[in-house]
Order: C-alpha cells, then sequence, then structure tokens
C-alpha cells in the first residue's frame, strides 16, 4: 500500500499561525502600547521594532516599569546590556536569536513588502515565537499577507484612538504650531527646517542619519515644546509617540531606496481607509478640469500639475466621472484597479468603462461603484480626440 507523507514545509505552514494574534489598524490605536503591556505581564519577553528611536523610546517606558536592571537594549547603534534582563527591545533586524523568552511581538509587519527589509520581517514573522504569547503588529492593509503566511492566527482590530481629518494645503510658513512636516529626502528635511526656523523660529529635525544621543535630543526639543515645529522623514509615522496635532506632507512621492515613485496601492488603501472612516463615504470626482474628493476641490498648482493631470488623463481615458469607495477597500482591489486604469488600449472611453465594470466583477471587487461622466463640451471634444 503506498504511503504518501506531506512535505515539511506545509506541515510548517499548517501550524505557522498556531498560538499568534495580529492585532491590526490604523496608526494611533495603541497597538504598541499593547504589545508594552502584555509583555510585562509575562515572566520575559522581546519586541521588536521598526526603528533604533522607537525602540529607544520602548526601553525607556519598559525600563521605567520594571527597573533598569531587568531591560535590554539592541539596535544597530546601542547596546545596553544588564546580566541577567528579562525583557529585550530591539529593532527586528537585532532581535537575539537564541532567545527563550515567554513573550514576543513584531512590530509594523507590512515592513515585510519591503524591497530591502522586508525578507527580515517575514523572517521573524515565520519563524520567532513566545512560549506563552506572539503578536504581530500592523497595518489594517496587511491583514491578507498575515492571513496567507500565518493559517489559524487570531486577527483583531483596533480603532483609532483620535479623530482625523483633512485640513487642506497650507503653505510651510502658515502652518500651526505643534506641526509635524514629512518630507522623503534628508535634503528636503533639513531645507524646510531652516526655512521654518528663518519665518517661525525655530525647528526640531528627525532622521535616521542622526547619532542617536542626537535624534533622542531633537524629539526632547520638541517634545518639551521648547519647539512648536518637527521635521523629519516618513519613519515617525511607525509607531513614535509625539505631541503632534498638525501633519502635514512635502510631495507625495518618496524615494524608496531604488527610485522615485510614488505611493503604492498599499498606501493608497490604508490613507483611503482612513478617509473613509472618519468622513463616513469616499467619494473620488472628475468634474472637467478638477478634482473633487467628497465635496472638496483639490487645488492644482506647479508642484501636483503633474500628479493631478495624469489623474484626469487616466480617468477621462477609461471614461470614468466618479469612483465611490466602499468599506474594506485592500492593497489588492487598489492594485487591481490601478493597474486597469494604467492599462494601455486602443478602446474609446465608453468602451473602457465597460470593460473596467466587467473586470471587477469578475475579480468580485465590490469596493469601487463607478460612474460615468456627466458629458460636457469638453468631455466630449476629449473623447473624439482618444478615438482618433
Amino acid at each position: 500500500m503506498p504511503i504518501s507523507f506531506s512535505s515539511r514545509a506545509s506541515r510548517d505552514s499548517g501550524a505557522r499561525g498556531s498560538g499568534v494574534t495580529a492585532v491590526l489598524g490604523p496608526t494611533n490605536t495603541g497597538k504598541t502600547h499593547l504589545a508594552i503591556e502584555r509583555m510585562l505581564g509575562h515572566s520575559s519577553g522581546i519586541i521588536g521594532l521598526p526603528l533604533r528611536l522607537l525602540a529607544r523610546e520602548v526601553y525607556n517606558k519598559v525600563a521605567a516599569h520594571a527597573g533598569i536592571d531587568a531591560v535590554a537594549l539592541v539596535t544597530g547603534e546601542e547596546k545596553i546590556k544588564p546580566p541577567n534582563p528579562r525583557y529585550w527591545v530591539s529593532t527586528v533586524e537585532a532581535m537575539p536569536r537564541d532567545l527563550d523568552v515567554a513573550f514576543v511581538a513584531i512590530d509594523e509587519v507590512q515592513l515585510g513588502a519591503d524591497l530591502e527589509r522586508g525578507h527580515v520581517f517575514t523572517d521573524r514573522m515565520l519563524n520567532r515565537r513566545g512560549r506563552e504569547e506572539t503578536l504581530v503588529l500592523g497595518a489594517q492593509t496587511v491583514r491578507p499577507m498575515v492571513e496567507r503566511l500565518l493559517p489559524g492566527a487570531h486577527v483583531l482590530t483596533r480603532p483609532r484612538l483620535s479623530q482625523l481629518s483633512f485640513g487642506g494645503e497650507k503653505k510651510i510658513t502658515r502652518l500651526p504650531r505643534r506641526s509635524a512636516v514629512v518630507a522623503f529626502s534628508a535634503e528636503e528635511v533639513y531645507s524646510i527646517a531652516e526655512l521654518i526656523r528663518r519665518q517661525r523660529g525655530g525647528a526640531a529635525v528627525v532622521l535616521g542619519a542622526l547619532s542617536p544621543r542626537t535624534r533622542n535630543a531633537q524629539v526632547a526639543l520638541y517634545q518639551s515644546g521648547d519647539v512648536e515645529y518637527l521635521v523629519a522623514t516618513d519613519a515617525i509615522g511607525m509607531g513614535l509617540n509625539l505631541d503632534v496635532d498638525h501633519v502635514a506632507f512635502a510631495s507625495d512621492r518618496k524615494f524608496d531606496g531604488y527610485q522615485f515613485r510614488r505611493l503604492n496601492a498599499a498606501e493608497l488603501a490604508q490613507v483611503a481607509e482612513e478617509l473613509r472612516a472618519e468622513e463616513g463615504e469616499l467619494e473620488f470626482r472628475i468634474s472637467g478640469e478638477f478634482i473633487f474628493l467628497n465635496e472638496t476641490r483639490l487645488r492644482l498648482d506647479l508642484s501636483n500639475y503633474a500628479t493631478f493631470g495624469h489623474i484626469l488623463t487616466l480617468c477621462k481615458l477609461a471614461g470614468i466621472g466618479a469612483i465611490h469607495v466602499g468599506n474594506k477597500g485592500t492593497a489588492r482591489d487598489w492594485s487591481l484597479l490601478l493597474s486597469l486604469l494604467g492599462a494601455e488600449t486602443k478602446a474609446s472611453p465608453a468602451e473602457r468603462f465597460k470593460e473596467l465594470l466587467s473586470r471587477l466583477h469578475e475579480a468580485k471587487i465590490e469596493t469601487f461603484q463607478l460612474d460615468a461622466p456627466a458629458q460636457t463640451a469638453s468631455d466630449k471634444e476629449f473623447n473624439e480626440e482618444a478615438k482618433a
């Protein structure tokens, strides 16, 4: 009688999510704070974090509760190791592999999709376990990846603890106090900080290239109220707890280590879900040469002309007048919609619109409701040019 055995990979994948709890949600939902509380409830534990600055912040909190002799800090720049620590705080890359602890937590697991750091986060998700409890923390948009990599894991979602609203565009020199400006290069961070210093009196600067002591001093400078503005890279969005009332983005394009690019589908999905949750609905509408987000007309200027012009062209070529975003939109949904919009075709806008509806229906995607545009004279002229 033939006997077959399942492969080791299939056996491992079946048990991979056993005993793992995934806590997912947008920013400011208390995920990292929950992990700290859960770790302190165990006899020993380790928490892996995406940033050195965040690791230092969490280390300070755990040390204040458990005592400095009970906590170790391990990052690429700092190592604080008392003789027999019960708790370990580290960056994900620096997590010690030979520890047998009761609790393990891995923060910001959506970085598993990152080109440079993704393999490390994925390895920790798949292979690091606590004897009694394991937590993985991340954005809501990462849920499909978690469910696929960790079958059987218990998934919890947490609501945002504060209200988030869109305040429109403002000049840098007119930003309100207690604002953080997010830029995507060191050069841009320093130039914006210098402008704020000249116009408003002072700004703290936070980016990865600074030494640990300098970064900590800059954060303390802002937190104490000595300066009212903070200029930083987008890394501050990964769990840092700062007293910020307003956040401004200097651009919608970032250099990801390889190229300048627009925000990707997962990032768009996260932003869209936050807007939809805040507003109760989300409608992206084209009217003539203008773009509306719900009832707000987006401002067109030299800094965003190319981006807005590209969006207008794609929507017009696809015969789209409005996109209504429903509940539970995933990165997969957005990725498919963007790929369909960007596909080259000689079909007319009306034909492309019908094809889009059909393709979304075949893919069983109900996130988007597409409406044809109200025909204006300029729209008819555009359609004629598209046919030619």
